[in-house]
């Protein structure tokens, strides 16, 4: 069984200290930016902000047009109260084409409320939850924001709502397993 696959188990079995060592393991035998953005995530989950800082910016740099890459810099830039720059000159870049409309929201371009609206009017492709997606991703603006109670309350909807392997469940429970959340002040 490969490392990869070892590291997705303990990820699922909320083991993260066993995943970030089946996913080290793994970046080591073949490096890509998809593995290093899943050693950034799992860093962070397990509270190495800066670890998980620089997986994600190097992970960029090999593959600077994936999105969701921009999205998770963002989410650690902010949960460590380091400024994220605007990912749109305000509202008029922003598309309603998936998953522009996240991206947008942590660079306080526009309220995360209209996250929603859009996700129900994106239709999702098999295999995908665009409304699932925008309540782990305004609980994670939350958190951001410091509005714990509003972040703790998006990710056991998450958890609640959507399919168990979905990877933001995945993800939610990680973020109500952690035991201090590393919240930063309001912006």
């Amino acid at each position: 069984m490969g490392m990869e696959l070892i590291g997705d188990i303990q990820f699922a079995r909320g083991d993260l200290p066993a995943a970030l060592q089946a996913y080290e393991h793994q970046q080591t035998l073949q490096p890509s930016p998809a593995k290093r953005r899943i050693l950034g995530v799992v860093r962070f989950y397990v509270g190495d902000g800066k670890g998980a800082l620089d997986e994600l910016q190097a992970a960029q740099v090999a593959d600077p047009d994936f999105l969701y890459g921009l999205i998770w810099l963002d989410i650690v830039k902010a949960r460590q109260n380091v400024p994220v720059p605007p990912a749109y000159p305000g509202q008029a870049g922003v598309t309603t084409e998936w998953p522009d409309p996240v991206l947008a929201i942590f660079s306080d371009a526009f309220d995360p409320a209209l996250l929603l609206k859009i996700a129900k009017a994106n239709p999702s492709k098999p295999g995908e939850d665009h409304v699932g997606e925008a309540d782990f991703y305004t609980a994670e603006w939350n958190g951001a924001h410091a509005r714990e109670t509003d972040a703790k309350t998006g990710f056991a909807k998450v958890v609640q709502d959507c399919p168990p392997r979905f990877v933001e469940t995945l993800m939610a429970k990680a973020e109500l397993n952690q035991t201090s959340p590393a919240a930063a002040p309001a912006r």
